[in-house]
C-alpha cells in the first residue's frame, strides 16, 4: 500500500527543477562538499541545514537560500551527509510515493 501526502496530490512543486539558479556555492569542508548560502561577506550567525532522505534536490536548496536570504547576518551550511546518493533505498522500505 502507498503513503501518497494529500499535498502531493493538490499542490504544484514550489520551484521549476529546471530554472531555479542557485544563490549559494559549494565547499569541502573537512570531507564534507557542503552547500554555503552567504548573502555576506562576513555572517555573524550560522545555520546548519539537515536535509530529509531525499538529499539535495532544487527545493532544499532553495530553501537553504531562502534562509540565507530572509536575514543577510546568516550563513547557511548544508553537508552533503549522503555523499551524492540519494537514499531512494530508504523511500522504497518505507513504501512512500514521492511527487
Amino acid at each position: 500500500m502507498d503513503k501518497v501526502c494529500e499535498a502531493c496530490k493538490t499542490l504544484p512543486p514550489i520551484v521549476d527543477q529546471d530554472s531555479y539558479k542557485e544563490k549559494g556555492g559549494y565547499e569541502d569542508v573537512n570531507g564534507f562538499n557542503c552547500y554555503i548560502a552567504a548573502p555576506q561577506p562576513t555572517p555573524e550567525t550560522g545555520i546548519l541545514f539537515v536535509y530529509d532522505i531525499f538529499g539535495y534536490f532544487k527545493q532544499t536548496l532553495q530553501g537553504a537560500d531562502i534562509l540565507a536570504l530572509t536575514d543577510p547576518g546568516h550563513v547557511v551550511v548544508m553537508p552533503d551527509f549522503f555523499f551524492g546518493k540519494v537514499r531512494s533505498h530508504l523511500i522504497e522500505l518505507l513504501h512512500i510515493s514521492t511527487c
